[in-house]
């Protein structure tokens, strides 16, 4: 997805932008920032992979399959993935695992990170491939490290439940956080379950992201301290120094 339009796509954007969509199943959740972002994609299928997208919402899937097929003509990832999401669902089409692979595949060369996704899935409940849990999990990760909150909440759950991995509940609550962060709030869920299945893990969790807040608050002090030193050096201004450090410990004071 590396086309132009005006400006290089910024795909971490657009990602985010998709993700809020299907979060709320609707084109009116947007800002006027973000409409006017993905009103100005004009070229590579994306006015006609949103209109078919405004239709799926709608459930009027099988219209919405038809601006998908149009838009993927223009190599439209997106399109692809969902058109994919249609034929493993029966969506306004007959189910066809093999062919929704096929769709992933293509959307993956195309870097789009809710295919990977999507395709781990396919590997861990048999949906066109062999089932194989190892391969979902590398599908996981690879989306995970692409920034998408579903594959990252999906790798905590592989690491809770030891699907595919070791299981290693400190890296599965980091996971959970991360996803929450995000924005996904299923992950919430996720992780208050592991809260009450691993209460002692999640305390020790707490207490390592203490230290580590710790530490940065000291060596924010060593650096204010330094930078005072240097301003008072060479900016001998005494009033302005005691304003900067006021400031300094109110803020300090807030985390």
């Amino acid at each position: 997805m590396d086309n132009l339009i005006e400006n290089k796509i910024d795909i971490n954007y657009l990602d985010r932008i998709i993700f809020k969509l299907c979060l709320n199943e609707n084109l009116y959740c947007l800002s006027v920032e973000e409409n006017d972002y993905i009103n100005s994609l004009i070229t590579d299928g994306y006015p006609l992979f949103f209109q078919g997208l405004e239709l799926y919402f709608k459930k009027e899937y099988s219209t919405a399959i038809e601006y998908f097929k149009k838009s993927i003509e223009m190599k439209n990832s997106y399109a692809m993935n969902t058109l994919a999401i249609c034929y493993n669902n029966e969506l306004g089409v007959a189910r066809n695992s093999i062919f929704a692979i096929e769709l992933y595949q293509q959307s993956i060369q195309l870097n789009n990170s809710f295919a990977v996704n999507n395709l781990a899935h396919c590997y861990q409940n048999s949906l066109g491939v062999i089932k194989d849990i190892k391969k979902a999990f590398e599908l996981f990760s690879k989306s995970a490290s692409m920034g998408n909150p579903l594959a990252i909440n999906n790798l905590a759950v592989c690491y809770h439940r030891g699907y595919g991995i070791e299981r290693n509940i400190m890296l599965a609550i980091e996971l959970y956080e991360q996803s929450i962060k995000l924005g996904y709030q299923h992950a919430k869920n996720n992780l208050q379950i592991l809260i009450e299945a691993h209460p002692q893990e999640y305390i020790e969790y707490l207490q390592l992201q203490l230290s580590s807040l710790n530490f940065l608050y000291k060596t924010l002090l060593n650096d204010h301290d330094e930078l005072k030193n240097n301003l008072i050096q060479y900016a001998p201004n005494s009033d302005k120094v005691k304003s900067l450090e006021h400031n300094f410990y109110n803020n300090a004071n807030k985390l």
